[in-house]
């Protein structure tokens, strides 16, 4: 897999594919992970002396200009995290080329105004690839994203190589996935009909699999156990779930204690149940005490720790004990590697400031899943 470091990039320019996509309300970013995770790559090809055009997408499927979603708060923020200019470039398919400068960069406006780009549109792509020498593919989010702006001038562009963001990611997963490790998963979150087969897939090389969130309060309906006022996903009278049971796996472990309240606010109060022992007023909102020590427990010597999506309501005080012990534990362990998933875990991980206490790299639960269809990244065949 050929990446930036690889190749001699002085006086070259560089296209490269960051993701750029970043929530935001009341023109504030939220989060900005996306974007600090690009910062590297950005980073060495200035160090390097090389032209720099970068492009994104913000938001998905709009093939016409919508005023809200410019990048222009991606150039201002990157301005202010870099000290150099920022070009704003628009209606740059239009243009033969772009005079770049160096110590300068070049914003191409978002990807997803341009007609045929999430159709991977030939001549789109083959003038994405015409405005470089070198292609660098540096957002792993998009990778499995058969776009102009990624498969497209990956295709086309005279050299392909991925940035220092993407090739680390896709190095971890190649290194965790085809060795004999000992990896244990806990999975939450909701969407249990979009995670099931992934559940499948990832039983195969985890030692157990522990489960909370809504997806653990469909999987104890599904076995009969009352879950009183909980939020589900699950309806057991659609026979479409008749399999959603994951009966067949037997390393999945369900919850044998959970925590409860009748309502759901910050000064809630919440008391520690066996799952056979739920009211019909109560309401699951975190794990138990048994069960999380379980967690602990299994996790102490392990590998790596697959962990994807929250296992109880943490945004509220009384309800994250669960999550908090978990993270805890977790950064005692100093020889424990973490692939943390999904956008609510990385906001836990902020919230209770244990960005810099745990071995970890995160990555959006789609991107994971796609690679463990088959445990591949197709794009990378361009790499070479």
């Amino acid at each position: 897999m050929l990446s930036i470091k690889d190749i001699k990039i002085n006086n070259k320019i560089l296209l490269i594919r960051s993701d750029f996509n970043v929530p935001i309300k009341n023109n504030k970013i939220l989060s900005d992970i996306k974007i600090l995770d690009s910062l590297e790559t950005i980073k060495y090809a200035l160090s390097n002396k090389a032209y720099i055009i970068i492009f994104s997408n913000l938001g998905d499927n709009y093939n016409k200009y919508f005023p809200l979603f410019s990048l222009e708060i991606i150039k201002k923020y990157l301005e202010k995290k870099l000290k150099v200019k920022i070009n704003l470039i628009k209606n740059y398919l239009y243009k033969k080329n772009i005079n770049v400068k160096k110590n300068e960069i070049y914003l191409l406006e978002n990807v997803m105004f341009n007609n045929g780009e999430i159709k991977n549109n030939e001549n789109l792509s083959k003038k994405y690839a015409s405005l470089c020498d070198i292609f660098v593919m540096d957002s792993f989010s998009y990778s499995f994203m058969f776009h102009s702006s990624t498969y497209g001038v990956a295709k086309f562009a005279k050299i392909s190589c991925c940035g220092l963001s993407f090739y680390k990611k896709a190095n971890n997963l190649y290194t965790i996935f085809n060795q004999n490790r000992k990896i244990v998963s806990i999975i939450g979150g909701c969407n249990i009909n979009k995670k099931i087969l992934f559940i499948k897939k990832i039983s195969i090389i985890s030692y157990k699999i522990f489960i909370g969130g809504v997806i653990a309060n469909d999987l104890l309906l599904f076995n009969n156990y009352k879950i009183g006022k909980s939020i589900i996903d699950y309806d057991i009278n659609d026979n479409n779930n008749k399999n959603n049971s994951l009966e067949d796996l037997n390393n999945i472990i369900l919850p044998n204690d959970v925590k409860t309240s009748i309502n759901i606010s910050k000064n809630s109060i919440c008391k520690n149940k066996l799952i056979n022992n739920i009211n019909s007023n109560d309401i699951i909102v975190d794990l138990g005490s048994k069960y999380i020590k379980n967690i602990i427990d299994n996790i102490e010597n392990i590998d790596i720790l697959l962990w994807i999506g929250s296992i109880g309501i943490f945004e509220i005080s009384n309800f994250s004990n669960g999550t908090k012990l978990i993270l805890d534990n977790i950064s005692k362990n100093k020889n424990l590697k973490s692939i943390i998933v999904g956008y609510s875990n990385f906001i836990s991980l902020k919230k209770f400031n244990y960005i810099k206490k745990i071995y970890f790299y995160y990555i959006d639960s789609y991107t994971l899943f796609k690679f463990i269809e088959n445990f591949n990244i197709p794009i990378i065949k361009y790499f070479t």
